[in-house]
């Protein structure tokens, strides 16, 4: 009976239902190897988000990953424009950490979404 709690459990506070992805059996490492080739460059921690919590129709899984994606784009829009405008050269952009901002930092030593 524990077991069914706390995959019930809801992480992103009352009301927000429970953690969801649509990775299936694969491991998230197959997921990443997988996407890499599909995107022909190395994925970063944000693609893999949005593989994980997207359906097969585009849409987010639960609204908490929307919340995420939402606040993702708008840090890493703001990191863009301030990255060209203090510079001739826009530097690339580690969106790994602003994914690791957003989320929050870690759980049990694992990245927490």
């Amino acid at each position: 009976m524990n077991g069914w709690i706390n995959r019930c459990s809801e992480t992103g506070g009352l009301g927000t239902g429970p953690s969801k992805h649509t990775g299936g059996s694969r491991s998230t490492v197959e997921h990443t190897t997988k996407l890499a080739i599909e995107l022909r460059r190395p994925s970063n921690s944000w693609d893999i988000f949005k593989k994980l919590h997207k359906r097969k129709d585009d849409s987010f899984v639960d609204v908490k990953s929307k919340c995420i994606n939402d606040k993702m784009e708008v840090v890493l829009a703001a990191a863009i424009s301030s990255s060209s405008d203090d510079s001739q050269e826009v530097e690339e952009v580690d969106i790994n950490r602003l994914y690791f901002d957003v989320v929050g930092g870690e759980k049990k030593r694992r990245l927490y979404d």
